[in-house]
């Protein structure tokens, strides 16, 4: 009777120890992330240069790797063609474009308008409950003994 008693005061010690450390780690991790990760869960959009209105000319397959349509637009008197990172739009289809100050590549404007203020507390909430379940996960094997069958 006593051997059990020392023995199961041990199990005690060792799943709260354990329990005490992953949930250390947890907070930690949560701590990390809020501090040295501002934009981990999309920052702030960024548009650099002005977003214009623009035509597709030539569409690209999302079948394809790296697919790349072409579009058209007004920069300034002039008409011009640049390429732009996306797929699936339709010739003649009229779209929202990001044109960079260099104006070699454009980018869809809807991509970088598409940022809510949402994003990272959820974010965080995500990480704190993936800690919290780590943290469960390592109370069940503690309490196993260590075997997971």
């Amino acid at each position: 009777m006593r051997e059990r008693q020392v023995h199961g005061d041990r199990d005690a010690e060792m799943r709260s120890g354990a329990l005490l450390a992953a949930g250390f780690v947890g907070i930690v991790v949560v701590f990390a992330v809020w501090w040295f990760g501002p934009g981990l869960f999309a920052g702030p959009p960024s548009i650099d240069g002005r977003v214009v209105e623009a035509t597709v000319v030539e569409s690209a397959p999302c079948s394809e790797p790296n697919a790349t349509a072409v579009v058209e637009f007004s920069a300034g008197a002039d008409r011009r063609e640049a390429p732009l990172d996306a797929c699936g739009h339709g010739e003649d289809e009229r779209i929202d474009i990001a044109v960079p100050e260099s104006g070699e590549k454009v980018y869809s404007a809807d991509v970088a308008e598409q940022y809510h203020h949402w994003y990272r507390p959820v974010g965080l909430v995500l990480v704190a409950l993936s800690c919290l379940g780590g943290a469960a996960y390592a109370s069940v094997i503690t309490r196993a003994g260590g075997r997971v069958t």
